[in-house]
């Protein structure tokens, strides 16, 4: 029997409530109500995944969520939900057939081993060579024979079980990978992040090391959007994915947490140095101008940045939140670098 989805607990009652409450949502912003308007907006009323209601939200109220920005947040839905439960019917049928298969060859194994210790137990009864040759190959072969036939047929379905096997292994790996990565930007989505923070953390404890996190957010992306269109703003977020990416080359992790909001966790290295890098982060993308197809005048963009170092033990939602007030203050200003001393003045 199919395991049922867990995702939704909602009665039939309710369900049909937030079914009406979700197509009046639609009407009233406008959108047409497709499968994936309807989802995403669906999950957000019923407060399915509170992170994801926020994000949504927040796009919701700075009046961003349009049809061309539904479709990548509704592919990372989807990909988180199959990281958190991935369909086992493929899984089940295959072990169903596996119990099948071997409880057939088991049972002709017994048939023909009780019929080959009878028929070698009567063999004594030949008193000639050739009775004895001749019953050797009417009644001790043949189940010889069969026995043969039905385990070289179980080995082969053991090839087959252990090729299906495998391409369910990578399948899945596949799929988890999808489920952690950001569809736009090609970098780690929040839940790769969460993943990384959580092994991060493990190895601070483990070996005594602290790290540090800078959150990057794009400064007036929505004027971005608005004066250059949601293409030319897709198009910097891959623009600055990149960026950050090379500025850590490779060694450190980047992720795109969510709308225009970047994260980076540095390894091995001191506040203070974690500052300084964040401070080059930001002066080199101040420095750069983008060329915006059909518009004479560049585009300029400037990123504000929060800094915290890790303070072995402590709960990773303190460690993120320091950062976070640091972020705020830096975007009161807008183009700056705060770190988490900036908290204590």
């Amino acid at each position: 029997m199919t395991q049922r989805s867990l995702r939704y607990h909602t009665n039939l009652q309710e369900t049909k409530k937030l079914a009406q409450q979700t197509l009046k949502e639609i009407d009233q912003l406008g959108l047409a109500p497709n499968p994936i308007h309807y989802t995403l907006i669906f999950e957000l009323l019923g407060d399915i995944d509170p992170n994801f209601s926020k994000k949504l939200t927040e796009l919701i109220q700075a009046k961003q969520y349009q049809d061309d920005l539904a479709f990548p947040i509704y592919q990372d839905l989807v990909k988180s939900a199959l990281a958190i439960n991935i369909p086992t019917d493929q899984v089940q049928q295959l072990i169903d057939q596996a119990i099948d298969d071997t409880h057939n060859w088991n049972a002709v194994s017994k048939q023909q081993q009780g019929t080959l210790s009878t028929n070698l137990a009567n063999i004594t009864q030949c008193d000639t060579k050739e009775a004895v040759n001749d019953y050797v190959s009417k009644h001790i072969i043949p189940p010889i024979n069969l026995i043969c036939q039905e385990t070289e047929r179980l080995q082969n379905k053991l090839d087959e079980w252990s090729q299906l096997i495998e391409k369910l292994q990578d399948d899945l790996k596949n799929a988890h990978k999808l489920a952690k990565t950001d569809s736009l930007t090609g970098i780690a989505n929040r839940h790769g992040f969460d993943e990384m923070l959580d092994r991060q953390i493990e190895l601070a404890k483990k070996n005594a090391e602290t790290f540090c996190i800078l959150i990057v957010d794009l400064d007036h992306f929505k004027v971005v959007n608005d004066t250059y269109g949601h293409l030319v703003g897709d198009t910097t977020l891959r623009y600055l994915a990149k960026l950050l990416d090379t500025e850590t080359k490779g060694h450190d992790r980047v992720a795109r947490y969510g709308g225009e909001e970047f994260v980076i966790l540095l390894n091995k290295i001191t506040y203070d140095n974690a500052l300084r890098f964040a401070e080059n982060i930001r002066a080199n993308i101040a420095r750069k101008s983008l060329r915006a197809r059909g518009h004479e005048t560049p585009l300029r963009i400037t990123v504000s940045i929060g800094v915290a170092i890790y303070q072995i033990g402590e709960p990773a939602e303190s460690f993120f939140e320091r950062a976070d007030k640091a972020l705020y203050l830096a975007k009161n200003k807008r183009n700056q670098v705060c770190g988490e001393h900036h908290l204590e003045h």
